[in-house]
């Protein structure tokens, strides 16, 4: 098996040195993940994994919604294809709640598997509106992911650390970390998990802004779900008011800190 850290990464012209040492970390990060979780015997290599399956030539499947986790991820596996013969397969599940921004993610993701040369597909999870809209979307996604698993493939999802920062505040603020006895562990206090039987996560060491600056330097282009800048839905609430809200006051202390720092300095040299 190669070693990653040797491997030849594709990088655009004019990258700097900084912006490739970050995008180096970041692949090798997600393929030793692969090489620790998925492939758990250090002697096993992918060929060898195969065999277990033969029937499935493309084991590794990224579920992608276009968005930009998921498009980062995908690309990501791009870049650990031409590095290793590892084959990777794109689904897109289309619940058809929007219509047309769901034509133009398909559109979209069909361009980018075939410009990266790896496999598309899309899953029907046909969601009808209503209340519990999020759930019972979530569920019809679990159940394609299910029958994915049982056909004997990996499930890659691009949740980040801060989709688990989001989650931790969500359960949190919903006091589901607080039984009647009140008496909870650190261990029970968790938001996703990392790994999920045969899901896997391998973006969770890493925040929205590392997949921000890895899209920056590839100049790579994503889909925007407009259902995400609504607040009414508890998650965005958190992901575009309260985290922010938070942000900023951090740094208004952080800034704040610094100056008191100076003047104690100052005051010092007096």
């Amino acid at each position: 098996m190669k070693r990653t850290d040797k491997a030849p990464i594709q990088y655009p012209e004019g990258t700097t040195a900084s912006d490739r040492r970050f995008v180096r970390n970041m692949i090798v990060s997600v393929k030793d993940f692969i090489r620790k979780t998925v492939i758990t015997d250090p002697s096993e290599n992918f060929d060898m994994l195969l065999k277990k399956n033969p029937s499935i030539l493309n084991p590794f499947v990224v579920s992608c919604s276009g968005g930009i986790d998921s498009t980062c991820l995908l690309h990501i596996c791009f870049q650990i294809a031409t590095i290793d013969s590892y084959k990777f397969r794109c689904v897109y599940i289309n619940h058809g709640l929007r219509p047309e921004e769901n034509k133009n993610e398909i559109q979209f993701l069909k361009l980018f598997s075939k410009n990266i040369g790896i496999d598309f597909d899309i899953f029907d999870g046909k969601t009808e509106k209503g209340s519990g809209l999020q759930e019972r979307a979530r569920k019809i996604r679990q159940e394609i992911y299910n029958k994915l698993i049982e056909d004997g493939y990996y499930l890659f999802l691009a949740h980040t650390k801060s989709d688990d920062i989001e989650t931790l505040l969500m359960r949190t603020l919903q006091g589901k970390f607080f039984p009647k006895d009140y008496e909870v562990e650190a261990r029970e206090i968790h938001g996703i998990p990392v790994i999920s039987g045969c899901i896997y996560r391998p973006l969770m060491n890493h925040t929205r802004k590392d997949i921000e600056r890895y899209m920056k330097v590839f100049n790579l282009s994503w889909c925007e779900d407009s259902s995400n800048s609504s607040t009414d839905y508890f998650r965005n609430h958190i992901r575009n008011v309260l985290l922010p809200s938070y942000e900023e006051w951090k740094n208004k202390m952080v800034s704040r800190n610094k100056k008191d720092d100076v003047g104690i300095i100052k005051e010092r040299r007096v």
